[in-house]
């Protein structure tokens, strides 16, 4: 690719849409299966301590989820343009649902 087309996002989209031999694409950090994560420990409004277990994370765009044909279970995707952009997995879910009810 040309350095120009690196300068706007918008322009490497539009050259990847119009290719045939794409069928899907995302902007994102990382394919899932990679090894490398992001994260880190996080601390809850109603906790003075840390949580010992570290909440992971991936930075994509909303093709994410087609472009690695990962099964959305519940809710739906979010655009590319949200205010707070969140997706979360089984996982999270379940650690959300066990806070909620030691919360009530």
């Amino acid at each position: 690719m040309k350095k120009e087309m690196f300068a706007s996002k918008e322009k490497i989209k539009h050259f990847l849409a119009k290719r045939p031999d794409i069928t899907s694409f995302s902007f994102c950090d990382n394919p899932p299966a990679n090894d490398k994560v992001w994260g880190g420990t996080i601390q809850f409004d109603d906790r003075s301590d840390w949580e010992k277990w570290p909440a992971r994370y991936a930075i994509a765009d909303s093709s994410y989820i087609k472009t690695f044909n990962i099964k959305l279970v519940a809710g739906h995707n979010f655009n590319d343009n949200p205010k707070n952009p969140e997706l979360i997995n089984q996982k999270w879910l379940g650690i959300l649902d066990m806070r909620t009810h030691m919360i009530s």
